[in-house]
């Protein structure tokens, strides 16, 4: 019976624990992969890095997919002001991972706009242009 009760208490604990954040990794990759130029708060960096904490975001957001696995050369106008310092690419990322970034931005500073799934960037991903 002890037994029971205490992987029971395991299972209630792992549950628990996974509700709490459940932007977690989308946050993780977002301070790995973003935060150096776009900033811990999405404030961006001076003229080199557009903000991603602003209502503009929104007018990017179905060229996210293609803009994380294909990054960006050409100039980007945000906060009526130009960035025209180039973004990498990160190809390395997966669907789940650039979805869990979006949505870990989404849910920080864009909380009107819909969370994407992992088959969404995919298929946004199949219509890139590059």
């Amino acid at each position: 019976m002890k037994w029971i009760n205490f992987i029971f208490l395991i299972l209630l604990l792992t549950a628990c624990g996974c509700q709490q954040n459940p932007y977690q990794q989308g946050e993780r990759l977002y301070s790995l992969h973003c935060a150096n130029c776009h900033m811990a708060d999405g404030k961006g960096l001076m003229s080199l890095y557009p903000p991603l904490n602003t209502p503009e975001f929104q007018d990017y957001a179905d060229q996210f997919s293609c803009i994380i696995r294909q990054g960006l050369s050409d100039t980007i106008t945000v906060v009526q002001k130009e960035f025209i310092f180039p973004m990498p690419a990160i190809p390395e990322l997966n669907n789940v991972e650039i979805s869990n970034i979006y949505n870990y931005i989404r849910h920080t500073w864009q909380p009107h706009l819909a969370p994407k799934t992992a088959i969404q960037v995919q298929s946004e991903l199949d219509n890139c242009t590059k």
